[in-house]
């Protein structure tokens, strides 16, 4: 069996984003990698890349992890096993056996996945990205798929729900349904309109808010995912609908209001920090999957 695959990998000069901490200046570059399998893979992916003059070995960490959640890098990381479960799903042995099977059903692979990430918020402790997935299955309805990351800038730790709040899922709901907003899905409406009071909360809005709430003694049983965002001079803690489906985000609620509970001290009682903006400076990459011309 002979196998072509192409690994091209391409600095993008231009600067993402910087975080001015004194001498310890953060800087993002946006990279271009790509993974090509000829006639049969060509993924692009734009990812972030963190640069400073200090903290080299928790940045490096952090960038290390970042390529664990982009479509080419993620590939790239594990190329054999990639190859290996497409043969598998499609039940073939060879890659040249794919490329006819291509050939005769040029239905398969017609999947369009397109991808982007933002930096929702960016402090001198630590930073929030966002990496969303859209996917489009040949003949199929939009499905989204997103991953919240937070890390430590002096140490590189992946930070965890709990790494910020000590709060039950019954006293989070209970307080979001007082104090916090619901996010409207439809991304066309200004922000007035987007979030919402919820005025009159009732029992099937507490079904709601406790699903779409992260489990925080067992994150990973529902598919939510949480961010943080600067909205003028305060931060604010959004959930967002993380596994697939028309409804991206959910609610939100400011951190003032959960000042009690935090244990992370930059969302205690002082004052806030940190700065970022969704999709400021930040590239998009598209993958188009298995499609000739690619």
């Amino acid at each position: 069996m002979k196998t072509s695959t192409a690994l091209v990998l391409l600095f993008i000069p231009a600067l993402a984003f910087s975080q001015n901490n004194g001498s310890n200046k953060i800087s993002v570059d946006t990279v271009k990698y790509s993974f090509t399998i000829p006639e049969v893979i060509n993924a692009t992916s734009l990812l972030p890349q963190f640069k400073s003059n200090r903290n080299k070995s928790a940045l490096e960490k952090i960038n290390s992890d970042l390529k664990k959640y982009f479509i080419a890098t993620s590939m790239i990381l594990d190329s054999a096993k990639f190859i290996q479960d497409l043969l598998d799903m499609n039940g073939v042995k060879t890659v040249e056996e794919y490329k006819q099977l291509l050939k005769d059903n040029p239905e398969i692979g017609k999947d369009d996945e397109s991808e982007r990430f933002a930096i929702e918020y960016m402090s001198e402790n630590f930073v929030n990205i966002s990496v969303s997935r859209d996917l489009i299955p040949y003949g199929g309805q939009l499905m989204h798929y997103y991953n919240s990351l937070c890390y430590d800038l002096k140490t590189g730790k992946r930070l965890t729900f709990k790494d910020f709040f000590n709060i039950t899922n019954e006293t989070l709901a209970e307080l979001i349904k007082s104090d916090g907003y619901s996010i409207d899905e439809d991304y066309e409406l200004n922000d007035s309109l987007r979030f919402r009071k919820i005025e009159r909360p009732n029992d099937q809005i507490n079904i709601v808010i406790n699903y779409v709430l992260p489990n925080i003694s067992e994150p990973e049983i529902l598919c939510t995912d949480f961010y943080f965002n600067k909205v003028n001079n305060d931060v604010h803690l959004r959930f967002r609908y993380a596994c697939s489906g028309p409804s991206p985000e959910f609610y939100g609620i400011t951190t003032k209001k959960l000042s009690k509970y935090a244990v992370y001290p930059e969302f205690g009682n002082s004052p806030f920090k940190g700065s970022g903006k969704r999709g400021i400076g930040i590239g998009i990459g598209f993958w188009n999957s298995r499609c000739e011309g690619c």
